[in-house]
């Protein structure tokens, strides 16, 4: 199924009234394009699924915690952990009338950290608060070396 920007607003909008507040407590990389959060709020855990595939990129919960999908720790994987587990998920935007979801989570006081999809090809972007990017996984990444990403 194809997603247009209404149907991600969708998703955006029931992500924001689910998980926005929510701490991170897990982080897995199901496939090479996909990402899993668990994410524990009100005394619930959700299972967040952000797959950047082009055949199917979606972002949605999930009912099972995602399995490692990875045969090893990859460099996406490690700055995940180090970036995004134990953070709080601030904010879920969309840009209007865009295929984009952004993610904010916050770790530390004053910083932020937003993953999101740059709309040229299926991809996950850590963009600092500065707006520099501070780490990029696409298709691309896994074409050009042995599919550790980065």
């Amino acid at each position: 199924m194809s997603v247009d920007a209404l149907t991600l607003a969708a998703v955006v909008d029931e992500l924001r009234r689910i998980i926005v507040g929510g701490r991170i407590q897990h982080v897995t990389l199901p496939a090479p394009l996909s990402i899993g959060l668990e994410v524990f709020r009100a005394g619930r855990r959700y299972q967040l699924l952000a797959s950047a595939n082009p055949r199917s990129a979606r972002l949605h919960l999930v009912a099972q915690k995602p399995t490692r999908g990875v045969e090893q720790d990859t460099p996406l994987l490690l700055l995940l952990r180090k970036y995004v587990r134990n953070g709080v998920v601030t904010a879920v935007e969309q840009p209007p009338l865009e295929r984009i979801a952004v993610l904010s989570i916050t770790k530390y006081p004053g910083a932020r950290k937003d993953d999101e999809d740059d709309g040229c090809v299926s991809s996950f972007c850590g963009v600092a608060e500065e707006g520099r990017v501070a780490y990029r996984h696409s298709e691309k990444d896994l074409d050009s070396n042995d599919g550790s990403g980065a």
